[in-house]
């Protein structure tokens, strides 16, 4: 039995479409079939086929047996939520998504790579056509609703951009081959290869020509891994997650991004917690709040942050605060943490009002904090979807979803945004503390906790929460609780420890060696 890959591909439209042929994308599909092929999956190439096609080879993979992993890429024009068939028709990659989440693909790990665009804005770019054409945006967060659990996509350019191809091929796909070319390459576990991805594509890639010269293009993408996993090795396995774990060794991997001169400055932690709300606000209160926060302020403080805890504060003041933040020098790193009620692109002060994720995410592309590593984690509700869950209150209530997406487009370069919930869901809140948070701070207490890079510390996270916590009561009983998260981190970061660096990500790169982690069996899937 082996790994398998569907490659869609589609470079020429129906006339009637009015969509612009897309050279280069059979150069895609022929390098990554040998590359694939080589590396042991079985690859089926679809060229130039109408949109129901697309969903009747997705639907036709997805109830096959693989032997660890599917690997699904499409290539073709595209807007936010959708990707377009030769017929010029749209296919709604939340269908595709939620194809996976059958028994077939059980405990097997799925990863997307969609070379579309996701809308018009031009942030960079050889002389191209940007992939991209008109139908609506309706689709775009129902998108996320439907990943799977186990699951990652690669997305060519983040929301609201465009995405570049070329005749020599798209800058995401040829990218990629050539790290699954290079010695070490395979081996790397996915985070760590994806966030490589990020970086090449965004600081190697400048269109060209007169229209559109000089843009640049920075891919992103969204994981629901519950492990650390290695779709392109032959040999290596999942790590264990039970966190009786070893630091990780990292071999003749040098230095690229050196830390901050001036020893005496550090780096930062904000963290707001609204438990108790004003009573015209309709919200009620949060038990749990302050043990969170101290057991945060206490680690991070003794992991040499400077912290600052703000509670119960109005939705003006967590502006003020995380603006001010935004605009003082830290060593490497910024930290945000904010508990309180929530829903899709917001949350809310101590007085009921919303905070728009959009704004306060936007403050941090500033000159303060260029090069710095930004890490947000949201304790709120998202939805009310019940899926997990101690007897709690879940941390909702009642505003539009209308800035969920402006909240994705708004994430700067070098950051990533830790969810305690997946998109439309619910989060649980309970006297004793946020699963979230207090996993997150049994993570950091372990020894070797602090010493993980970050999407590998985030997806030990995701495991905790999804596998080990289940709500009670009569109400709630039996629900589970699915973190996510997002980056753009264009370089593998330890924000937790004292004296690990950032690695080169120059390509120059050794094999990562695992020591004395052990192979661990997979649990059922909760969803």
């Amino acid at each position: 039995m082996k790994n398998r890959a569907l490659i869609v591909s589609v470079g020429n439209f129906y006339p009637d479409a009015g969509l612009n042929k897309r050279n280069g994308v059979k150069r895609d599909s022929r390098r990554l079939h040998k590359i694939l092929t080589k590396l042991g999956f079985s690859v089926d190439i679809k060229i130039d086929i109408e949109a129901e096609e697309i969903y009747e080879a997705f639907k036709a993979e997805s109830e096959k047996t693989v032997k660890d992993c599917f690997v699904g890429i499409i290539s073709t024009h595209g807007e936010e939520g959708v990707v377009f068939g030769a017929d010029g028709r749209a296919v709604k990659l939340a269908e595709i998504y939620s194809y996976f989440g059958g028994p077939s693909m059980v405990d097997k790990s799925k990863l997307f790579l969609i070379q579309a665009c996701r809308g018009y804005g031009l942030d960079g770019g050889v002389e191209v056509e940007t992939d991209s054409s008109s139908s609506e945006e309706e689709d775009s967060m129902s998108e996320l609703f439907s990943i799977p659990i186990d699951t990652a996509v690669m997305y060519a350019t983040s929301p609201g951009y465009g995405a570049f191809m070329h005749p020599l091929g798209s800058a995401l796909i040829q990218t990629l081959c050539d790290l699954l070319e290079k010695e070490g390459g395979p081996d790397l576990e996915i985070t760590k290869l994806l966030t490589r991805l990020n970086y090449q594509v965004a600081y190697n890639f400048q269109s060209r020509g007169e229209t559109l010269g000089g843009k640049k293009q920075m891919p992103c993408f969204v994981t629901r891994f519950t492990r650390e996993v290695f779709p392109f090795s032959k040999t290596a396995a999942a790590e264990d997650l039970s966190l009786n774990f070893a630091a990780t060794k990292l071999l003749d991997e040098p230095v690229r991004f050196p830390f901050t001169a001036n020893k005496t400055v550090k780096n930062r932690a904000l963290i707001v917690s609204v438990g108790n709300f004003y009573p015209e606000a309709g919200l009620n209160k949060r038990n749990g709040v302050k043990r969170d926060s101290r057991r945060l302020h206490k680690i991070l403080t003794k992991l040499g942050f400077s912290v600052e805890i703000r509670i119960d504060i109005e939705a003006e003041e967590i502006y003020e605060a995380f603006k001010a933040e935004s605009e003082k020098t830290v060593k490497d790193c910024f930290v945000g943490i904010i508990s309180t009620h929530g829903e899709e692109g917001v949350v809310f002060g101590a007085d009921g009002r919303a905070v728009k994720l959009a704004e306060i995410y936007s403050y941090f592309g500033g000159p303060s904090m260029v090069d710095k590593s930004k890490l947000f984690l949201i304790q709120a509700c998202r939805g009310y979807g019940l899926d997990g869950g101690v007897e709690v209150e879940t941390d909702s209530s009642s505003l539009k979803e209308e800035d969920g997406l402006s909240e994705l487009f708004s994430i700067p370069i070098d950051t990533a945004v830790m969810y305690a919930t997946s998109p439309g869901y619910g989060a649980f809140m309970h006297p004793l503390g946020s699963a979230l948070i207090q996993t997150l701070c049994d993570l950091l207490e372990k020894e070797g906790g602090p010493d993980l890079e970050i999407t590998k510390l985030l997806t030990r996270l995701n495991y905790q929460v999804a596998y080990n916590f289940q709500s009670r009561g009569e109400t709630l009983g039996g629900k589970k609780q699915m973190p996510c998260f997002v980056t753009r981190f264009t370089r593998e970061v330890f924000p937790f420890s004292k004296t690990a660096a950032a690695e080169d990500l120059s390509l120059n790169f050794a094999a990562t060696q695992l020591i004395d982690e052990p192979v661990r069996s997979r649990k059922s899937s909760i969803s």
